[in-house]
């Protein structure tokens, strides 16, 4: 029985993308996992046990997200990380993401050569040479290195890669068709996720407070700080909301009462440039169009079935309204199972190797 440790380097519940490896492996025969996440937020109350491994994180001056917090665990996390990997002996590692592939890069290439997968999900710190040659040697003897974006290329050691979409198969979700959503008199237009980008928030914030046919509902937690909701309150329109966390089974209810999903997150970096968002493929499944930025791979991808907001130069939602209103619905189903065609099809051919890396590998006796 061959025994895979996966690292994460947050919560779980911030990891969506740990599913889409833990249902490759629920399919392969004698293999068992474990996961090792760090526990940012320990008021989430996440699974602890023999198989949900937390590492803790020490706020420093109680700030969770200042720098010397930062700096303080990024320099613990190699050796409570190593602590665990030497107790447990496993067979394999799938790293999720690239900066604890970084942080444990020497431990990595002496013990794991070949016998472990970097997974890449954002622009992390590659504009710093050390950085990036770190980046590079540890995807250099790894046995996969995994991309959830082809625009991820551009800024990557030229090594070889595979993608793997932050995209899940779908179940059973119901969504209402957008020719019963468009017969509201009100467009709501949805934040769902972990909420941050407070700049392009507040501009569609003071656009929405302006207009009458518009709603704007915030669903998620504030990871920083609560800029975003204080303002909310400070400009007290009854059709700006701040909803809350949500839990998961409660999204498929968030995306039918929405109307349009909010995926403006500027383009002043590559971190929003090329990354593909969740809310790409969320979108697809529950058939609602995004707001995206200029310049941007999203926009490049969802090409006329999304609404590229240039929001520090917009003065009114007007084009908003018209463009929603003549989205053709026959087409846009059409884009939306592309998308989930396309994802899945990759995701298949990705999980194949990822399925021959770990069955080449030799169990530790």
């Amino acid at each position: 029985m061959k025994k895979v440790g996966i690292i994460l380097y947050l919560n779980m519940r911030f990891a969506p993308y740990v599913k889409v490896y833990t249902d490759i492996l629920d399919e392969m025969l004698d293999v068992t996992y474990e996961l090792i996440y760090l526990d940012r937020i320990e008021t989430l109350n996440e699974i602890k046990d023999e198989t949900h491994i937390p590492i803790k994180w020490n706020s420093v001056l109680g700030k969770k997200q200042s720098v010397l917090a930062k700096v303080f665990n990024n320099l613990l996390y190699p050796y409570r990380a190593i602590k665990i990997l030497k107790k447990k002996e496993y067979d394999f590692l799938i790293v999720l993401t690239t900066m604890p592939a970084v942080l444990l890069k020497n431990y990595l290439i002496k013990q794991y050569t070949g016998k472990y997968i970097v997974d890449i999900r954002d622009y992390t710190k590659e504009h710093y040479k050390w950085f990036y040659k770190a980046e590079k040697e540890v995807m250099r003897n790894s046995a996969l290195n995994v991309i959830s974006s082809p625009g991820f290329k551009d800024f990557l050691p030229p090594e070889s890669v595979s993608i793997l979409h932050n995209f899940n198969k779908p179940g059973n979700e119901m969504y209402v068709p957008l020719s019963e959503k468009r017969n509201s008199n009100t467009i709501r237009i949805s934040y769902i996720g972990s909420i941050q980008y407070e700049t392009q928030c507040k501009y569609l914030i003071d656009l929405v407070k302006e207009d009458q046919r518009f709603e704007f509902y915030f669903y998620g937690n504030e990871p920083v700080d609560h800029t975003i909701s204080d303002y909310v309150a400070t400009v007290n329109c009854e059709r700006i909301r701040m909803m809350g966390i949500f839990l998961p089974e409660e999204k498929n209810k968030i995306y039918n009462e929405s109307d349009l999903v909010f995926n403006c997150y500027g383009n002043d970096s590559l971190l929003v440039q090329k990354a593909i968002s969740n809310k790409y493929y969320d979108g697809a499944i529950f058939q609602r169009p995004l707001l995206v930025s200029p310049n941007t791979l999203m926009q490049n991808l969802a090409g006329k079935f999304a609404f590229s907001m240039d929001l520090e130069n917009m003065k009114s939602l007007d084009a908003v309204w018209n463009w929603y209103q003549k989205l053709d619905e026959t087409s846009f189903t059409v884009y939306c199972d592309s998308v989930i065609e396309i994802a899945q099809k990759e995701n298949d051919e990705t999980a194949k190797k990822i399925n021959q890396a770990i069955c080449s590998v030799k169990e530790i006796k």
